[in-house]
Formats: structure tokens, C-alpha cells, sequence
């Protein structure tokens, strides 16, 4: 019996207390095998989480606020914190909490609708009295955030062919009827082309990025560098989106050459980061396929949100420029590095990294 199964007593008040035995479990496995056994199902409990909406982020911030210098960027945010309360108030949405997440504001709510006319409300009202048409001078290559805005249709061949190798390898995993409500089969857009995917090419061989986030991540990598040599592995340390729709688990690196021609080479794990725990395990995956002379891993967490993921990574993206993270750690505490950084002039940025 798996960690997620328990046994539990079971009590019908309909039939005087008749007690039986049963389990509990979140394992869709579970229940297949237990069916299977003969086991009936007794109750059917579904938990589902609230829409969420993020407002402005300053490790990665949205156009047209990512094509404004620091000091515009952070005063939007200043002027949205102080602002939101009467946005919210009296309604059923709520600022979406959480330990030391400096770099977010972000809502929480029954109804996306009303989430997205509350956002758009109030940057609406905020762009206008900065004026932040005015202050956009940069172009997408260098921007402040980067996203997922370009059309797959419109990437380079090498993108399209890679994506179909994929899909027809990942379509192992998930059943046939399923493919249509999941998103990686029916990829519509990828990350823009921007200066610092050159950056991280730079820092290893191999690139192996983590799914589900990291397919669109990793194909506009490949769209702006042309380099080939990416990889995939797939981590859930809390909930799985395709748990319903799975006939086995991805626990495997895609394309499985990380384990031969590549485990002599460096490679760098790539992925967003809340606390960077999906980066480690990733990072265990592949040690555990390499030799003992193996070159180091390096960690890269993209637009990190609390100052203590730092210690996790070796990089970060945060607010489009590639950083150490010893430098931040050095140079800045949990209350002042998410202005920090964002305030830092960028020449001066360029010589730690």
C-alpha cells in the first residue's frame, strides 16, 4: 500500500452501524487496482482550487510595463499595492498570500471573469496616471519580463519538428481520448526571442527543462538560440493537472540520450521557481545517471518569487536579466533584494553574472 493509500473503517447508519473495512486514497492507480479487487466506491469527494490571476509581477513583469525602466516598473507596483483594497473590498476575491513572496501581486477569487475586470480595472488606472505609454523604450529582444506571446506557426522548423518528436513520445503516457483538454498536445504559443536565452546557452552543453511549464519555455529557447540540445523531464511535488487523463507516469528524461552521449557533458536544469524544490529533484534525476566525473549541474530558476529560493539555484531570470545567485545573497537581504535588483542599473548588473 502507497504512502497516498490508508485503511480506514467504514460505518452504514442506515444498516445499525454495519462496519466494514475500506481505504482512503488520492491515487487514481489506487482506485484502478482496488476496483479491480472488487471494492466498491463509497463516497466521491472532489477538492477543487479557486482560479488565481497574477497583477503584476516584478521578477517577470507583463507588457507594456516590461518595456519601462526599473524605477517605472516599481512604482506601478507601488501604486497597485496601495490601490487593490478598494478593488476587492466587499467582493468575494481575495490578494493571494503566502511566505516572503515579495515579488507578486496576485488575486484569488470564484469567478476568472471577475478576477481579469478587476486587474484590468486597475492597471487601466494605474498606467494612465504614470503615463506608461510615454516610458516604453525598449524592445521585446530586451525586455523586463519575458513571455509566452509568439506563435508556434511562426517558429523555426527546427522548433516544429522537435515539438512533434515530443508530443509523439509524451502520447505514450496519456490516454488517446484525452488529448484534446491537454495542453501540450495542442501548443498554440511559446516564449519570445530574447537576449538572455544566449546567456543560458553559455552556461552548459545540455538544457534540460522541466514539463509542464518548461515545453513552451524550452521551445522558445530553441527558437531564438537554434541549439538542439534541450531536454525534458516532468516533476509534480503537489499536483499533478493530468493525474485523470494519465495511463503511466513521465518518469524519464526525454530524449533519453542525457543518459549516454550527454552524461559527460555540463548541463543546466531550467524551470520556474517558488522555492526551487523541482529544480532538486530534477537535479537528483539526472545524478543519478551520471558518472562520478560528471561535470556539475548548474540550476537555473526563472523569476523566483521569495528571496529564499535563492539558495536553491545556481542563476535566476528576474525582471529579464540572467543573475548569480551568490551575488544577490551577498549584496542584498530578504527585504530588499525584489527592489534591488529591479532598481540596479543593468550595466552594472551585466558584470556579476
Amino acid at each position: 500500500m502507497d504512502l497516498n493509500t490508508k485503511e480506514i473503517e467504514l460505518k452504514s447508519g442506515a444498516h445499525f452501524n454495519r462496519t466494514v473495512g475500506g481505504i482512503v486514497t488520492n491515487s487514481l492507480d489506487a482506485v484502478d487496482v482496488a476496483v479491480q479487487n472488487g471494492c466498491a466506491i463509497q463516497d466521491v469527494r472532489y477538492t477543487l482550487r479557486y482560479p488565481e490571476i497574477m497583477i503584476c509581477d516584478l521578477s517577470n513583469p507583463e507588457y507594456p510595463l516590461n518595456l519601462c525602466d526599473g524605477e517605472t516598473i516599481y512604482n506601478c507596483f507601488i501604486m497597485i499595492e496601495k490601490t487593490l483594497s478598494d478593488y476587492i473590498k466587499n467582493t468575494n476575491i481575495k490578494r493571494i498570500t503566502g511566505d516572503s513572496l515579495k515579488t507578486e501581486i496576485a488575486i484569488t477569487g470564484p469567478i476568472k471573469q471577475e478576477l481579469w475586470q478587476v486587474k484590468n480595472a486597475i492597471l487601466q488606472r494605474v498606467y494612465e496616471c504614470l503615463d506608461i505609454k510615454s516610458k516604453m523604450y525598449l524592445s521585446l529582444y530586451e525586455a523586463r519580463g519575458i513571455h509566452q506571446i509568439r506563435n508556434i506557426n511562426n517558429s523555426n522548423d527546427i522548433v516544429k519538428e522537435f515539438y512533434q518528436q515530443f508530443i509523439a513520445k509524451y502520447s505514450e503516457y496519456i490516454k488517446q481520448e484525452a488529448k484534446p483538454q491537454i495542453k501540450l498536445f495542442n501548443q498554440s504559443t511559446i516564449y519570445q526571442n530574447h537576449l538572455l536565452w544566449n546567456k543560458i546557452k553559455g552556461l552548459a552543453k545540455n538544457k534540460l527543462f522541466i514539463l509542464t511549464a518548461g515545453l513552451s519555455i524550452a521551445l522558445g529557447y530553441m527558437n531564438s538560440t537554434m541549439d538542439k540540445r534541450i531536454f525534458f523531464t516532468e516533476v509534480h511535488r503537489e499536483n499533478d493537472p493530468y493525474q485523470l487523463y494519465r495511463k503511466k507516469n513521465f518518469h524519464t528524461i526525454f530524449p533519453e540520450n542525457i543518459c549516454e552521449e550527454a552524461q559527460h557533458d555540463s548541463i543546466v536544469i531550467i524551470d520556474k521557481i517558488y522555492t526551487g524544490g523541482s529544480l532538486l529533484i530534477a537535479e537528483d534525476l539526472v545524478v543519478g545517471k551520471r558518472s562520478n566525473t560528471s561535470p556539475k549541474i548548474l540550476k537555473v530558476g526563472l523569476f523566483p518569487k521569495s528571496y529564499h529560493s535563492l539558495h536553491n539555484v545556481d542563476y535566476v531570470v528576474y525582471a529579464g536579466r540572467l543573475i548569480k545567485s551568490t551575488y544577490i545573497l551577498e549584496n542584498y537581504t530578504s527585504e530588499d533584494w525584489h527592489f534591488g535588483l529591479l532598481l540596479e542599473p543593468s550595466t552594472e548588473m551585466r558584470i556579476h553574472i
